[in-house]
């Protein structure tokens, strides 16, 4: 079962979902418990570790997730081992008109070689946002490669922004993680907002992961099972058959937003 949807009332209702979901993907479920009102859970599968929370300061966020190196039980979902700085986060209200995110329709991708869990969280008004984890193509040989990306993790090549939604596990000039609004630059970009012009459509082009080191931008690889599409012609949940794959393809926010989206094998 490399895809389910659902519909979801409360982050808890979310986070739940993921659980389940996750598990009978072969993820191993080290922990998922409640936190106070609300809910935890840690995951692994090889060196990707992930630990997710419905119960994040401020309120304005439904989900919040770090990566870390490893589980203890006796540590706060947020203090795990070797955890990055910061939370990356989804939040509960999204799209240009910050409209409400539930009742939401969730949509959850599994995939492997390389490992891959993400999660698009589609608001009545259509309006989204993303989750991502899983191990990076990687173009050159570093520990550990696992990446983990909250809400708009990937940007346009001409956006030139920062990743502080996009955190790497990568050992690269003394430094343990990159990005997640380090202090480190790390760009996750695709190719400018294109169609064909034969048919109108869209190639679904590779998301690159650059770091800054020695004052250049370097390759570091690409994001597993993830493409972006220029949606001009689709809408969001279109399904994209390229031979024997088939793809699903997301607003990056929602439509007023622009062009370029989010495509992800099923």
């Amino acid at each position: 079962m490399t895809y389910a949807t659902g519909v979801a009332s409360t982050a808890n209702q979310l986070l739940d979902a993921f659980y389940r979901f996750a598990g009978a993907n072969g993820w191993t479920v080290n922990a998922y418990a409640a936190d106070g009102a609300d809910y935890r859970l840690h995951l692994n599968r090889g060196a990707v570790w992930a630990d997710f929370s419905t119960h994040h300061a401020p309120a304005s966020y439904a989900l919040a997730l770090k990566g870390s190196t490893g589980y203890s039980s006796a540590r706060a979902w947020d203090n795990q081992p070797d955890a990055i700085s910061s939370a990356l986060t989804c939040p509960n209200r999204v799209g240009t008109q910050s409209a409400s995110l539930f009742p939401c329709t969730w949509h959850l991708f599994a995939q492997t070689n390389p490992d891959l869990l993400a999660g698009v969280f589609v608001s009545p008004a259509q309006a989204n946002t993303h989750f991502a984890v899983g191990q990076l193509i990687q173009t050159g040989i570093y520990d550990s490669g696992a990446f983990y990306g909250g809400h708009q993790f990937w940007a346009p090549a001409v956006s030139n922004y920062y990743a502080h939604q996009l955190a790497l596990r990568a050992e690269v000039d003394g430094y343990r993680w990159l990005g997640a609004g380090g202090s480190v630059p790390l760009w996750r970009d695709g190719p400018p907002e294109t169609t064909n012009q034969f048919n109108g459509l869209a190639p679904l082009m590779p998301i690159r992961v650059m770091v800054q080191s020695g004052g250049y931008g370097v390759l570091l690889g690409f994001l597993p099972h993830l493409r972006c599409v220029h949606m001009q012609h689709f809408n969001n949940g279109d399904t994209v058959t390229i031979g024997a794959d088939e793809w699903m393809v997301f607003f990056r926010s929602d439509r007023a937003a622009g062009g370029v989206g989010l495509a992800l094998r099923k």
